[in-house]
Order: structure tokens, then C-alpha cells, then sequence
């Protein structure tokens, strides 16, 4: 460079530092192109992984919602025909009881088994069984059998045994005649229709 006069050799050392700045300048934009590009590739992966893990979680989630709900509609169908059985038994046994007094006999045991779901003749009903141990006169006690079935038009009297009660005249070893306590138990079933949890 010394054969070149000083005119020239500035013109040229300011050509090599624009050269120099131009390359460091495309050398600092490729990179920062491949610093975006490499940023856009890791947000496209994160994303993806963040819409699949939504997509599990939602899927997860509605499996638990799906879940619980079927749990809830289980729970209040079995407690709406347990609050259904247990009205239907309050009330029958409510008219066992208004019957009793109005024929003169005294209920001493009642006892049920509970509801049970059955079909008659294809029909689904639920059956609510009643074990029934009443004392009075005799006559009494065939009123009160009898008037089972009208108060119980949708009921059935299973069986009924009649037996004579303790009240004995001992001298005689014969009931007494004014008016013994005989006995009766009556096996009743009373049936409603059952149209399931929403019947």
C-alpha cells in the first residue's frame, strides 16, 4: 500500500470497513433469522405439546364429569324410590292402622319386608309387603280381613290364619263366650306401578 497515495489508501481502508460491516451486519441478521426461526420451531413444539396436554386434561376431565354425573343420577334415583318406598309404606301402614280402629281390632304386630320391583303379566310394579298380626273378635277380624281389599284395591291377601287368643276360661277349658280375643295373621302385598326414575 505505500506505492498508493494517501487519497487512495483511505478511500480503500473506509471500502474494507464498509465490506467488514456489511458482513458483520448479514452475518448478525442470518443469525438472528436463525435465532427467530429456531424461537418460532420451540413456540410450534410448545404449543402443540400445550394443545395436546389441554386436549388430555379436557378429556380427562370429562371422563371425571362423566363420571360423577352418572354417580348423581344413580344416587338420586336409589334415594327417590327409597323416599318413594317409604311414603308408600307410611301411608299403607296409616290406613292398616285407621282401618283397625274402625273395625274394632288391635294391630299388635306389622311388620315389612320392604319393596321389591316385579312384573305382573308384564306390567313392572313394585310390591310392598306387609306382615299383619291382629286381636279381636272373631267377626271383627274377618271384617277387617275382608275390608283389606277394598282399601287395597291394587293389593292381594296372601294367606290369613285365624287362631283362638290366650283369653281361655280355665274351669271349662273352652273360650270364654263373652267374648274371647281371637288372633290373625294376614300376609297382605300392595302394589304400585313402578315406571322407573322417570315413570
Amino acid at each position: 500500500m505505500s506505492g498508493l497515495s494517501k487519497t487512495a489508501q483511505a478511500i480503500l481502508v473506509a471500502f474494507m470497513m464498509v465490506f467488514m460491516m456489511a458482513v458483520l451486519l448479514w452475518t448478525l441478521h442470518s443469525q438472528k433469522m436463525d435465532d427467530q426461526k429456531k424461537i418460532s420451531a420451540d413456540l410450534s413444539v410448545a404449543n402443540r405439546k400445550l394443545v395436546l396436554t389441554q386436549a388430555e386434561q379436557l378429556a380427562q376431565q370429562k371422563v371425571e364429569l362423566e363420571r360423577r354425573v352418572a354417580q348423581t343420577i344413580a344416587r338420586s334415583s336409589t334415594e327417590a324410590g327409597r323416599a318413594f318406598s317409604t311414603s308408600q309404606s307410611v301411608a299403607a301402614t296409616e290406613v292398616l292402622i285407621t282401618t283397625a280402629d274402625k273395625l274394632g281390632v288391635e294391630i299388635i304386630e306389622l311388620r315389612s319386608a320392604g319393596p321389591a320391583s316385579q312384573k305382573l303379566q308384564g306390567v313392572p310394579v313394585r310390591s310392598l309387603p306387609f306382615s299383619i298380626k291382629v286381636e279381636g273378635d272373631v267377626l271383627n277380624l274377618v271384617d277387617f280381613v275382608t275390608a283389606l281389599s277394598q282399601v287395597f284395591p291394587a293389593g292381594t291377601v296372601k294367606s290369613v290364619g285365624i287362631d283362638l287368643g290366650a283369653s281361655l276360661n280355665p274351669q271349662a277349658g273352652s273360650p270364654e263366650m263373652n267374648g274371647p280375643r281371637w288372633s290373625a295373621t294376614v300376609q297382605l302385598e300392595v302394589y304400585t306401578y313402578d315406571g322407573g326414575p322417570n315413570g
